[in-house]
């Protein structure tokens, strides 16, 4: 004999997609595919639980011209347990016909665990309206406590808030 919390939940989930499919009327069809839905949203949760998640984050917030130069700001997030105590990267600016049109590097000197940095990084000559995209295209130094960091590339995950993309 089923248990009153499976009866209860079973009535409530016909109760509840009775309702809302009334004006179809086909209670035992919605009754399937919520039960189908609820499958796949489990499913879903469990492949994200799953999934490595990047907990460093590198981004081009905005770019902003000053004379000459073109001034990336660039946001780095730590969430990690790990403090860098070296981190550099080499950058390359492209304009919208992806042709290069600045080499820059970006060192963010000591990043703390669990901590989001933001630095102003200088592209001479550059005018930012033409700036179309940027490669982050290594990381030149990437310590934690004088070691170096294994993969520090790979566990980057890039991203933009301006309309210029930043990409590996």
């Amino acid at each position: 004999m089923p248990s009153k919390t499976k009866i209860i939940g079973f009535l409530t989930t016909i109760l509840f997609s009775a309702s809302i499919t009334a004006a179809e009327g086909d209670v035992e069809t919605v009754v399937a595919e919520t039960d189908t839905a609820t499958e796949t949203v489990s499913a879903q949760d469990q492949e994200r639980a799953t999934a490595p998640v990047s907990k460093l984050y590198m981004e081009i917030n905005k770019l902003e011209q000053r004379d000459d130069l073109c001034v990336a700001y660039v946001r780095f997030s730590n969430q990690t347990n790990t403090e860098f105590s070296e981190l550099k990267s080499e950058l390359f600016a492209f304009n919208k016909d992806e042709i290069i049109t600045a080499h820059f590097l970006a060192d963010f000197q000591k990043v703390m665990a669990n901590k989001t940095v933001v630095k102003l990084v200088p592209m001479k000559d550059t005018k930012c309206s033409e700036v179309g995209s940027i490669l982050l295209n290594r990381m030149t130094s990437c310590t934690s406590a004088g070691d170096e960091v294994a993969n520090c590339m790979s566990m980057i995950r890039t991203g933009t808030k301006s309309s210029v993309r930043l990409f590996k």
